[in-house]
């Protein structure tokens, strides 16, 4: 029998069928919630990896929407560095392995040319793909307006018979929102209506043996699905019976999930009081694990000092969140996580700025920059850099004839990150 989960993703297979169906539709438009959005990446992976229910082969784009203009280049690289990455594990397994990506046309579009790409990937394995469904999930989306311009002129595009694209549209702020109403006979909307909550509770109670593990497993469960609802009393009675079972099981670990997911929950109500409280009792708790010898401690400790500071951050308590970022670089540190090293610096200088403690900001800045210059290309290109040089620069703007040092934070940043690093903020942004 299958378990919640499977059920669901049978699902989302079921609603793809039925949708694909059609051959006239060229974009699905999946309109979800975050708990179903993660599954839907779930069903497009297993989709990908063969254990197939559906006629489609699936590939997941997930290069940041910057503009209008050079979206499409991005999404033909990244197909092809795609294949490229698995081309030796293609030979492994004795399938052909030599597609190689058209060049572009000089008098073709970027969009025409993503087309030919995509199509031409789709023709060489014409034997066992019958449609190739491209799956746009942008880490990053910088504009909205442009990001629905675009979607547009995909779908007014000569889209070929056997490709097809996909994209998710968040349910609370949907940016695609009457696409579907606009060119019915393009675009089908995909609701899937999950009820995820129901389905975590539902694992958290047929899955495991009785015991403190399964008991816990349920009032966590219990605790996000009451968060999702806004019922703040159930939230506080599911996170002290979680508490009491981590505690007289001496889970030290679960003890901070528990009270770093009440403070969670106080945040996204608003109760800034309480989300900074239930922080610190996680920071203390996540202490007391190192102090048993936890080897997690640190990044425990890191990520409730980073939800304190948010909730500090929340409240413009800007100084205390300052310095509760700056206490997290050495956590950073000693779970030897860069990026967080660089985030805990990046926001402890925002903090410092939005305090109009200068001095301060831009030490933290230079930290900043300092920690992406050790981080490894592939990852400063993924890193929140850009709004480092974004905040140094718009520190050297307050004064006059700091000139020489913007064009020096600059070609840092152009040495980091390219000379286009700052399309990465959203329009409005980009340093002056």
């Amino acid at each position: 029998m299958k378990n919640a989960i499977e059920r669901r993703v049978d699902r989302l297979a079921a609603l793809w069928n039925d949708a694909a169906s059609d051959p006239g539709m060229r974009l699905f438009c999946w309109r979800c919630d975050l708990d179903e959005q993660r599954l839907l990446g779930i069903f497009t992976e297993l989709e990908h990896e063969e254990v197939a229910q559906t006629p489609g082969s699936f590939i997941r784009l997930v290069s940041p929407f910057s503009t209008l203009q050079g979206y499409a280049s991005v999404l033909a690289t990244e197909l092809a560095a795609q294949y490229e990455a698995g081309r030796e594990d293609l030979r492994k397994d004795g399938l052909f392995a030599a597609w190689q990506p058209p060049d572009r046309m000089e008098e073709e579009s970027p969009g025409q040319h993503l087309l030919r790409v995509a199509d031409s990937l789709r023709a060489a394995y014409a034997d066992t793909v019958q449609l190739l469904v491209l799956c746009l999930e942008p880490g990053t989306i910088a504009d909205d307006a442009a990001w629905r311009r675009w979607v547009e002129s995909l779908v007014q595009a000569e889209i070929p018979a056997r490709l097809r694209f996909m994209v998710v549209d968040p349910i609370d702020s949907p940016r695609l929102a009457g696409l579907e109403t606009e060119r019915p006979d393009r675009v089908r909307l995909i609701e899937p209506r999950l009820d995820m909550p129901a389905a975590l509770d539902e694992l958290a109670r047929s899955e495991g043996e009785e015991g403190p593990a399964k008991t816990f497993r349920i009032h966590l469960v219990t605790l996000a699905n009451a968060a999702g609802k806004g019922n703040t009393r159930l939230v506080e009675q599911a996170g002290a019976n979680g508490l009491a079972v981590a505690r007289a099981e001496g889970w030290a670990d679960q003890e901070v999930v528990v009270l770093m997911s009440l403070a969670a929950a106080r945040l996204g109500a608003a109760d800034f009081d309480g989300a900074a409280k239930g922080y610190r009792e996680a920071v203390a708790a996540a202490r007391r694990a190192g102090e048993g010898g936890h080897p997690a401690a640190a990044k425990l400790e890191l990520s409730a000092g980073m939800g304190l500071g948010s909730a500090l951050l929340a409240e413009s308590r800007w100084p205390e969140a300052a310095r509760i970022y700056e206490a997290c670089v050495p956590l950073a540190s000693k779970a030897d996580d860069g990026m967080m090293v660089l985030e805990s610096w990046r926001m402890a200088a925002h903090c410092h700025e939005q305090a109009r403690a200068d001095r301060e900001a831009w030490r933290c800045g230079e930290h900043a920059l300092a920690a992406g210059e050790a981080l490894p290309a592939d990852q400063r290109r993924s890193s929140t850099l850009p709004w480092v040089g974004q905040t140094m620069l718009r520190l050297l703007a307050r004064y006059d004839g700091d000139t020489p040092q913007a064009v020096q934070v600059r070609r840092r940043l152009d040495g980091l990150l390219g000379p286009d690093w700052e399309r990465a903020l959203t329009p409005g942004e980009a340093a002056a």
